[in-house]
């Protein structure tokens, strides 16, 4: 997994519930404490492949349609997509249609796919510590006293929390069931002719090594600290 998108579903949990067995509470948490957690899960990733990722922003975009950018913004080893957790996400982006308005119909083989990228995710040290944060600041509970006084611990209420809120699904027009949180951030999909989400930085240098993107160019630098950002 990158260290962006482990960053990002972490502060999705927190940030929403969901509406599996389990139960997810409302809290704050100090900015702090979650800068100072973002800094944690960073160091704790080893499948980090920024040092691997060639960026070129090349030259501002122009908006009378011209390509200021001839060559791919990111260039990325074949060694990269070989790495566990990110050859489990890549496996699954055959799995979605991006229209909001056609239905998905989830086959056994996507399921599969999905469990299989959830182990590869929450076998991490950088998914064991997210965890760890959530029961501590009880935005999940995975402890609850039954009727008879013996208190229950649920083991799987982490792993059933981003099950539900990445891959539930739900509608976005017409009450179709068509879209869900992972293939929102992860892949993108189309609305009314334009695209929605799309935030992994995998899928794009996927589509665009595969011509099926074109970069034309930056609009701003945004640079923090040593790191700079389109």
């Amino acid at each position: 997994m990158t260290p962006k998108g482990i960053l990002f579903m972490s502060a999705c949990l927190i940030l929403h519930g969901s509406s599996s067995g389990q139960q997810i509470v409302k809290n704050q948490v100090p900015d702090s404490e979650i800068t100072a957690l973002g800094e944690t899960l960073w160091k704790l990733d080893v499948n980090n492949v920024a040092n691997l990722v060639t960026v070129d922003v090349q030259d501002h975009y122009a908006r009378n349609g011209l390509d200021n950018a001839p060559k791919p913004l990111l260039t990325v080893p074949a060694s990269v997509y070989q790495r566990e957790t990110i050859a489990k996400l890549v496996s699954l982006y055959d799995n979605y249609i991006p229209a909001t308005n056609v239905s998905e119909k989830i086959t056994q083989q996507e399921t599969r796919e999905e469990t299989a990228f959830l182990d590869a995710i929450l076998d991490t040290a950088v998914m064991k510590k997210a965890e760890e944060f959530l029961l501590d600041k009880r935005f999940i509970i995975n402890r609850k006293t039954g009727r008879n006084g013996v208190v229950e611990v649920n083991k799987n209420a982490f792993r059933e929390a981003i099950q539900q809120i990445w891959f539930g699904m739900f509608s976005r027009e017409q009450n179709i069931i068509a879209s869900s949180g992972f293939e929102h951030v992860f892949v993108g999909e189309t609305r009314n002719g334009e695209v929605t989400g799309f935030h992994n930085w995998i899928y794009f240098a996927k589509q665009e090594a595969n011509r099926s993107l074109n970069y034309y160019g930056h609009l701003r630098i945004l640079r923090l600290g040593q790191v700079s950002y389109c």
